[in-house]
């Protein structure tokens, strides 16, 4: 098992709509699909001859094919917890208002019996001895990197092309066809005046052959729709990074240490409050842990239905570990769908429901040890449906939930 990093830097506008459109515009994600990296490495290998090869049917056709992950601006991504002032939303680091995890707080004061609060956090900014804003705080989302001890977020622009539709018998413009596509700018200038590149990173699981799937990738030059009309040019870069199985557990048992410390430091500053009791889920009787969703997952219950919740059942089959003692604490979701475009069979996919990226379920377990390696599974392959295409990614107690706290906001 190997672990590829693709850096994809634009040369021209980007386009990677998520279904066909039904009027004049059509909508870019804000993001590169893994399905349209797969597609790209697929066509290129079987333009050189590779179809049936042992090689070909590892990559794609296996019983576990590699991980094509999207590729985001930025490595990590706000889960739904994620909360900023209403008024002035964004990082302090940006100078606005900050943002904060709710996922601790709310699970401490919810715990008191009877609820002795309503948990709706308010706005505490405010520098010495201003007035603090006050103001309702609610979901921030989107995606962030670490940069000098400071959170920073990321982004992409888009733009409105105007375009014409062509009569492919005559060659020449087609009456009353005009489309809009919305895309992804190649760049930008910065405060200071500088052009910067859009840019995106994904990270591949390739069960062998990692050398392989990166001569392929490297040699892709266009992905999205519309390459014919100048859009979609890029440039990638790819480096094959070691799978350390030791390292991993261990990151994976230091972040769910993490989270346990700060869910008891917390139950302990309120017990002195009224309607205090001993938590049914004590961290000390065993041990929280998070899956928070980095991309759209599909997810179905009993093989066929569309579920919008990760709940103990599921996830024990997928894992395929038993533990009587599992229990889902807190589910933050919701649902979308996503389709897409077959360009090898020249038909849309299937519509699928989806539970959105930055989804986090907050599970509860007597023997977390039965937990390890299938925890560095989920975060190496993914969970639910068509993983292979970048659906399903998952990182296990993230470090968010800890990183921007009430007393110091990120």
């Amino acid at each position: 098992m190997e672990r590829l990093k693709v850096t994809i830097e634009a040369e021209s506008p980007l386009c990677f709509s998520e279904r066909r459109p039904a009027g004049q515009f059509r909508e870019s994600t804000c993001y590169i699909p893994g399905s349209v990296l797969r597609a790209a490495a697929a066509e290129l290998m079987l333009r050189d001859g590779w179809e049936g090869s042992a090689e070909f049917e590892t990559f794609f056709v296996g019983e576990r094919p590699a991980v094509f992950r999207n590729a985001y601006p930025a490595p990590r991504v706000f889960p739904a917890t994620a909360a900023s002032c209403k008024a002035v939303s964004g990082l302090r680091s940006e100078g606005k208002h900050g943002v904060i995890d709710t996922l601790v707080e709310q699970l401490c004061f919810e715990a008191l019996k009877p609820a002795g609060f309503l948990y709706m956090p308010t706005c505490n900014f405010g520098v010495g001895n201003a007035k603090k804003c006050g103001e309702r705080m609610e979901r921030y989302s989107g995606f962030y990197f670490g940069a000098s001890n400071a959170l920073r977020s990321r982004s992409v622009s888009h733009r409105l092309l105007r375009r014409v539709a062509i009569n492919r018998r005559r060659g020449v413009a087609e009456d009353e066809l005009l489309y809009a596509p919305i895309v992804i700018e190649e760049g930008r200038c910065d405060s200071d005046g500088n052009y910067e590149s859009a840019t995106f990173v994904a990270t591949l699981t390739v069960p062998k052959h990692g050398s392989l799937v990166k001569q392929y990738l490297e040699r892709v030059r266009h992905l999205g729709s519309s390459t014919s009309r100048g859009l979609g040019r890029v440039r990638l870069k790819v480096e094959i990074e070691p799978v350390e199985q030791d390292k991993h557990l261990e990151s994976i048992r230091r972040r769910r240490e993490d989270l346990n410390r700060a869910i008891k430091d917390s139950w302990d500053r309120l017990k002195a409050l009224p309607g205090w009791e001993e938590p049914e889920h004590d961290p000390d009787k065993g041990a929280y842990f998070t899956i928070d969703l980095y991309a759209d997952t599909i997810l179905e219950e009993d093989g066929w239905l569309p579920a919008v919740v990760l709940d103990r059942r599921m996830l024990q089959e997928w894992c395929g570990v038993s533990d009587d003692s599992l229990r889902l604490v807190r589910a933050y979701s919701g649902y979308d769908y996503r389709g897409g475009w077959n360009v090898a069979w020249g038909l849309p996919k299937e519509v699928d429901v989806v539970v959105p990226r930055g989804s986090v379920f907050l599970f509860w377990t007597q023997s977390p040890e039965l937990w390890d390696q299938a925890l560095i599974d989920l975060e190496l392959w993914g969970v639910g449906e068509r993983t292979a295409e970048g659906f399903g990614q998952v990182r296990v107690c993230d470090e968010f939930h800890l990183i921007a706290r009430r007393d110091n906001p990120a």
